[in-house]
């Protein structure tokens, strides 16, 4: 469940996941994945003042519009890599606002692709390179890369880059099998960078535990 405000505009979102997952070898498996769900749409657009007091774009507003849709991925993982593909919203729903003359808004069908891998450079060092790339229709390729060194299992530190747009900094600590806490500051590199500082995160996670013979720690993924 999701409610979001942005501005005169409210989405509020309905959604269920659902994963099936196969053996395919000794340590490797392969995940299918499915998602299913209701966007109710809303903006208040008669609220804004705009340069054209006969702008039809601003003439009524929208509310509660039923956005249904649905999504597929697949996932392929062992202990030290993983790889996958998927796409959130299959469905490209038009955002109707009752006039012809008008271009309608549109839903546009994203595509993820991401993997990484861990490798051993000596004891108590590892190196987990992990890239993911996004692609829309009528915008750019979104490539991120990300590459984080393990010390000794507990301390993990790297840094980010995505393709002409930003750069940061990240670290965690493995502070128990179960918690683990994290900072990452990203900067932008684009004319941007003039209104803005960058952005902090912090990080927080807990693996609940209810089966001892199960625990691994560090998780890599």
């Amino acid at each position: 469940f999701m409610r979001d405000e942005v501005g005169p505009v409210n989405t509020t979102a309905i959604y269920g996941d659902f994963a099936y997952r196969i053996r395919v070898s000794d340590n490797t498996r392969l995940a299918f994945g499915m998602k299913a769900g209701i966007n109710l749409f809303s903006a208040d657009l008669t609220s804004l003042r705009g340069t054209d007091a006969a702008d039809v774009s601003f003439a009524q507003n929208l509310s509660n519009t039923p956005l249904p849709n649905f999504g597929f991925s697949v996932y392929w993982w062992a202990d030290d890599f993983f790889l996958g593909i998927s796409t959130p919203k299959l469905l490209e729903n038009e955002i109707d606002q009752g006039s012809a003359d008008m271009i309608q808004n549109q839903e546009k069908r994203h595509f993820f692709l991401m993997g990484g891998y861990v490798f051993d450079l000596r004891p108590g060092l590892k190196f987990k390179p992990t890239t993911q790339v996004k692609y829309v229709t009528g915008a750019p390729v979104i490539v991120d890369l990300t590459a984080n060194f393990l010390i000794d299992d507990w301390l993990w530190v790297g840094g980010l880059y995505r393709l002409n747009d930003a750069v940061g900094l990240i670290a965690s600590f493995q502070l128990t099998d179960q918690l683990r806490v994290g900072y990452s500051y990203d900067y932008t590199l684009t004319e941007l960078s003039g209104y803005n500082a960058g952005s902090h995160e912090l990080m927080l996670s807990y693996d609940f535990v209810f089966n001892k013979a199960k625990t691994l720690s560090p998780r890599y993924f």
